[in-house]
C-alpha cells in the first residue's frame, strides 16, 4: 500500500514512515506534507496543492493524518477529489471540521 502521511515530519508522522520502512504489513510512504519538508526523508510538500510538482511520485492507496487539526479542509478537499481512502488521527477538531469529516466520509 502506497501512503502519503500528513503530518510526515511530527513525532507521530516519523513512527508511521518507520513502520513504512521497515515493511509493515507492504506500506510503503511514497511522500509527505508538512511545514518543514526540508526535514523529510521522502519526497515532502508544505501543503496539498503543492503534491502535484512533486516529480515521479506513484499514485497514493491511503493517506495517513498525524498533523494539525487546522489541516483539515485542505486534506479532505485533495483525499475527495481523488477519492482516496483517509485515516485521521489528528485530535482538537472543531465541532465544523468534525461535521465536514462526516461529510467528507460519507
Amino acid at each position: 500500500m502506497r501512503i502519503l502521511i500528513s503530518g510526515l515530519c511530527g513525532h507521530m508522522g516519523q513512527a508511521v514512515a518507520s513502520l513504512c520502512e521497515n515493511g509493515y504489513r507492504g506500506a510503503h510512504a511514497v511522500c509527505g506534507v508538512d511545514l518543514h519538508p526540508e526535514n523529510a526523508a521522502i519526497p515532502c510538500v508544505r501543503q496539498f496543492a503543492d503534491l502535484d510538482t512533486l516529480p515521479d511520485v506513484p499514485e497514493i492507496d491511503c493517506i495517513v493524518d498525524f498533523s494539525h487539526h487546522t489541516v483539515v479542509r485542505d486534506l479532505l478537499s485533495y483525499a475527495t477529489r481523488r477519492r482516496i481512502p483517509t485515516v485521521i488521527a489528528t485530535t482538537g477538531h472543531t465541532p465544523v471540521e468534525k461535521d465536514e469529516i462526516a461529510t467528507a466520509a460519507r
